[in-house]
């Protein structure tokens, strides 16, 4: 019986059972835990500026991709002959079906893959033009005329809406 109780007394010393006259509770100290906190603290402090900084940018991407991707609809929807003049929102919508193409007199968000678009003939030429806010706030423009390379535009503007584009203004190569 001996031999029994010892194994048993060993194997809770083992186990890290309480000795007797121990009343020390296990578990982590205020000091510890605090110090566990402000080790949270500086990672958060440097991790969160990193993360916000590449939250702009990723948004302004996505209105990017979805004005390219909207012109490529475009392209591909019309005939060469006929131009952009002959275009509708069914048509762009069968070329691609991600994107919720809206009037050209509605402001069009980039969090909702929405593209405010506007078709037709200005000046003997035809066109297209897609506008979409990014998350940041930024209106990006993409136009797209027979007489001119593809044009690009961002802007602050209130209004971001494909028909409150001013055809003739000043367009850049690239945003």
């Amino acid at each position: 019986m001996t031999d029994q109780r010892s194994n048993t007394q060993l194997s809770e010393r083992r186990l890290g059972a309480p000795r007797r006259g121990d009343n020390r509770e296990n578990g982590f100290s205020l000091v510890e835990l605090m110090v566990v906190v402000m080790i949270l603290g500086v990672l958060l402090a440097v991790a969160l500026p990193t993360f916000l900084g590449a939250r702009r940018p990723a948004s302004d991407r996505r209105a990017e991709t979805i004005l390219h991707t909207a012109l490529l609809a475009a392209r591909s929807s019309v005939d060469t002959q006929e131009g952009y003049a002959n275009l509708s929102t069914a048509k762009l919508l069968g070329a691609e079906g991600s994107i919720r193409f809206i009037d050209g007199g509605t402001d069009a968000l980039a969090t909702r893959n929405e593209a405010s678009v506007n078709f037709g003939n200005y000046g003997g030429y035809d066109f297209f033009v897609a506008v979409t806010r990014s998350a940041s706030g930024t209106c990006f423009t993409i136009l797209d005329r027979a007489d001119a390379p593809t044009g690009f535009r961002t802007d602050a503007s209130p209004n971001c809406r494909a028909n409150a584009v001013d055809l003739n203004g000043v367009w850049s190569e690239s945003w």
